[in-house]
């Protein structure tokens, strides 16, 4: 009997986040009525194949940093920055490769200085990025003067030929990233070094470089973000990024990301991007305004914590009556 009750106990913390959204969905559909109905499922289509995919790669990005024992706190500038570059230079040339190029390199390039700044500077990974968020901010109001650049549409075309090209490309990097942090050597250096930095010296790890490149492949994420985002609003603004900060920590954290190097798991970014999207969704068709979608979000990362919190403290309960029973 007890062994049963540690495997529910076992499974409940295991797919806590997928019940959560199973829950949340349910409750907006049965409480709203555009939300999603038999025959009227054009509002979940929207969200998955237009919002979610930012949600998604947001997440994914924080993730990997925080597989490391960091943050990073300029993910949002990231994104305005590299969508600029690549806008400016699809302005000035028209080739559509080119832009892409950039807008990848300016992001791989930031997050590059990041882990620099953290690794070898020994700055901590907050003061650091948040240091970024602002010189980068700082740097993009300069660049475009406070305009806009549009008018690519040859660059939008690529990718809005087909809907679910945002959804697509998000879950092929989330893959990508899937297999290099868990079925890898490097990925298993990774979650090394972020549990223990100085085991993984004492172990021949190159910590320095692990750490520099997961902020390089969160830069990487934030770009790609980026290029997805303009072609999306045929636009690029100086001040795109400022709130996904905010959106990328809640579902980090949503979805299983924790402080402690070393536990995140990167396909939490999936549960954890597609929680924030229904939530935000289900509470505008209830009627809340969207000015409260921030006071959510700031909710949902204390429960969030909260909620890790407790799921550690059972895991250690169960694993302690499993070795109890063991003996």
């Amino acid at each position: 009997m007890g062994f049963e009750k540690n495997n529910v106990i076992s499974f409940i913390i295991k797919g806590s986040r997928v019940i959560v959204l199973v829950l949340l969905f349910l409750v907006f559909t049965i409480f709203t009525k555009n939300f999603f109905g038999v025959g009227n499922s054009s509002n979940v289509v929207n969200i998955l194949l237009q919002t979610a995919p930012f949600e998604i790669l947001l997440a994914l990005g924080m993730i990997i940093t925080m597989i490391t024992g960091g943050i990073d706190l300029s993910i949002g500038a990231n994104i305005t920055i590299s969508s600029f570059m690549c806008a400016m230079v699809l302005q000035y040339t028209g080739n559509s490769l080119a832009g892409i190029v950039t807008g990848l390199l300016v992001g791989i390039t930031i997050g590059i200085i990041n882990g620099i700044l953290i690794a070898f500077v020994g700055l901590p990974p907050f003061v650091a990025t948040y240091s970024m968020d602002w010189i980068v901010k700082g740097a993009v109001l300069v660049i475009s003067q406070g305009g806009q650049i549009n008018g690519f549409d040859k660059y939008r075309a690529i990718f809005n030929t087909w809907r679910g090209s945002y959804l697509l490309i998000s879950i092929a990097v989330l893959i990508l990233a899937w297999f290099l942090y868990s079925k890898t050597t490097f990925g298993k250096k990774t979650y090394f070094v972020g549990a223990n930095p100085s085991a993984g010296e004492l172990s021949g790890i190159n910590s320095k470089l692990i750490v520099i490149l997961a902020y390089a492949a969160c830069g990487f994420v934030a770009a790609v973000a980026g290029l997805l985002y303009i072609a999306k609003l045929g636009a690029a603004e100086p001040t795109l990024g400022n709130s996904f900060t905010m959106a990328a920590f809640a579902a980090a954290l949503i979805g299983g990301a924790s402080f402690a190097g070393g536990k995140s798991r990167v396909l939490g970014a999936l549960v954890g991007g597609l929680i924030i999207v229904v939530l935000n969704n289900g509470l505008i068709h209830i009627g809340v305004p969207g000015i409260w979608q921030d006071f959510a979000q700031g909710l949902v990362i204390i429960v969030a914590v909260f909620l890790e919190r407790l799921m550690e403290k059972l895991q250690e309960k169960n694993k302690k009556g499993n070795n109890e029973k063991s003996l």
